[in-house]
């Protein structure tokens, strides 16, 4: 089979037969430590996480928590506070990148 032929992948050539997930954890034990989803808008706490590497900026499924509004997104992670971000989607625009 062509690598043509192959189905897309999903995780990240390098892991093998494991998920990035694992690798992450080995690396960074402490990733997976328990966290807390706030809305970026009210600072309000929506809910618990079960590491911030589970989420990426963008996101908009398998968060675990809801609005009665609008639909949510991954807007910010912060490792230092173990604190995942999420709000409507007018809150993923950015001015500046930084790089």
């Amino acid at each position: 089979m062509s690598v043509a032929d192959k189905p897309d992948s999903q995780d990240i050539c390098f892991v093998g037969g494991g998920r990035y997930s694992d690798v992450i954890l080995k690396m960074h034990p402490n990733a997976g430590v328990p966290g807390l989803i706030r809305c970026v808008q009210t600072d309000k706490v929506l809910g618990e996480h079960q590491g911030v590497y589970r989420y990426t900026v963008g996101q908009r499924r398998g968060i675990g928590v809801s609005s009665c509004g609008e639909p949510l997104y991954v807007i910010k992670l912060d490792a230092k506070t173990n604190t995942v971000y999420v709000g409507g989607k007018s809150f993923l625009k950015r001015k500046y990148v930084f790089l």
